[in-house]
């Protein structure tokens, strides 16, 4: 999920001899913010999943990736269910 324009980053201001910071596109809909940023809450993240997937599924996908939810908001006008959740193996699956 990307921010609307009007909460974007503006970018930086380039410094002499310095390249001013690209964001990268690691697949569609998914950019790792640029070098600098720390508005980011570190060890967390926000996933969009549909509201009809179980518990049992959920929690299974949390052991296997480490991770804790920590909170749930339904949107009934969209069916989807964001989740807020730790990364409590420092954001690295087990292998």
């Amino acid at each position: 999920m990307q921010p609307p324009a009007s909460q974007q980053t503006p970018p930086a201001p380039r410094q002499a001899g310095k390249a001013a910071p690209t964001t990268q596109t690691l697949r569609n809909g998914f950019h790792l913010p640029p070098v600098g940023e720390f508005r980011f809450v570190q060890n967390e993240v926000m996933l969009d999943i549909p509201s009809n997937v179980s518990t049992q599924a959920l929690d299974a996908m949390a052991a296997r990736h480490a991770m804790t939810r920590l909170e749930t908001q339904t949107f009934r006008l969209t069916g989807r269910t964001l989740h807020r959740w730790r990364l409590d193996g420092g954001g690295r699956s087990p292998r």
